[in-house]
């Protein structure tokens, strides 16, 4: 498996908080202790996995392992059976509603005139969705190269696969993934999203970017492997706000308040630290990885005099036919998204790539 971060836990008489110490998650090669991380080029890393399918035709394991691609075939691939995917995206050059900034007297064109913005994304995934991440890290490294003076990183968060999903080739890849792209954090706990994953990320986040005065960014986020995030719409959007107590995303309202959507939540630094430095109750810890976090705060009585709701630009896909997300849906998409939910399946992006980035932008990968 891959470098795990480490679980240390402080002798404190009157709190026993969980961090992580930083490690880098790319293992050097062995019986060398100052050579740089083992990386492949594509071309090799296919011969690899090539030789390896090769070897194993004969084993019963769960998970085989897929040659990796500069850019998934599926993505442009047509269902056997006709679905609602197969249409364009509808559009629109504006959106219907009106996003928190231009509520407040801000255009989107203004925002360009505030200082740029350093931003973390931990992309939760599971262990075998190999498909899906490789192809949102082709598009999310192709915008990192587009960016107007912002820095928005990414990261896959994980957890150790269960025993049914287990494998030796699972194991393999997942070294293989590591090793060439170096984007993957296992935490150290078995994969699941609502019993203890949000607390382990944010603490590991809290240890890894923000232990020290001079941290690499200046907020950081959760965010899924089933959506499209524009950096550059995000990151102008970040640009006027707040850079303590803030709480940013698409508001779900219930008695007694409201929470981020999981889709994208963004916190500030200051949050981060408390929750890195903060016995949270076991109650509080299992749940939905968005409604913890909420009720984190409003369990610490912490200040709320930057929680944002983006209510416009954040959203499900308008053509999803999934009910449970109906109430994030809006009619169509715009130029001014900043990210879009629901695309489960690989080729269901083909539309996505086209609205905002153009046809032919992928098409020699």
């Amino acid at each position: 498996y891959l470098s795990n971060p480490v679980l240390t836990k402080e002798n404190n008489a009157t709190s026993t908080p969980v961090s992580y110490e930083p490690v880098d998650l790319r293992k050097p090669k062995e019986n060398n202790a100052t050579s740089t991380p083992v990386s492949y080029d594509p071309a090799d890393l296919r011969k690899l996995c090539e030789s390896i399918i090769s070897s194993n035709k004969s084993t019963n394991d769960n998970h085989s392992v897929p040659t990796p691609t500069k850019l998934i075939p599926a993505v442009n691939g047509t269902p056997k059976i006709p679905k609602a995917y197969q249409s364009p995206i509808p559009r629109k050059t504006h959106m219907s509603c009106n996003s928190y900034h231009e509520m407040n007297g801000i255009t989107f064109d203004q925002l360009w005139e505030y200082p740029p913005i350093s931003l973390f994304i931990g992309i939760f995934t599971v262990p075998y969705n190999f498909e899906r991440r490789q192809l949102v890290r082709t598009i999310y490294r192709a915008q990192q190269k587009n960016l107007k003076g912002d820095l928005v990183d990414f990261r896959f968060i994980i957890g150790k696969p269960h025993k049914k999903d287990d494998s030796p080739n699972l194991r393999l890849h997942l070294k293989l993934e590591q090793e060439a792209y170096g984007d993957l954090v296992m935490l150290d706990i078995k994969e699941n999203l609502h019993k203890d994953k949000a607390y382990k990320y944010w603490t590991w986040v809290a240890s890894t970017y923000t232990s020290s005065p001079k941290s690499k960014y200046l907020l950081f986020a959760k965010a899924d492997d089933d959506e499209y995030i524009n950096f550059q719409n995000l990151a102008l959007n970040l640009r006027p706000l707040e850079r303590t107590n803030l709480y940013y995303g698409r508001e779900r309202k219930k008695e007694g308040g409201g929470w981020r959507t999981g889709l994208l939540f963004v916190l500030s630094p200051d949050y981060v630290k408390w929750i890195g430095a903060t016995d949270i109750p076991e109650n509080l810890i299992k749940g939905p990885e968005d409604v913890v976090v909420w009720k984190w705060l409003v369990w610490g009585n912490l200040s709320r005099t930057s929680w944002i709701n983006e209510d416009c630009l954040l959203y499900q896909d308008p053509r999803s036919s999934e009910k449970r997300h109906t109430w994030l849906q809006k009619d169509f998409a715009s130029p001014q998204t900043i990210a879009l939910h629901g695309l489960k399946e690989l080729w269901m992006w083909d539309g996505v790539i086209e609205l905002f980035h153009g046809e032919n932008q992928f098409s020699d990968l």
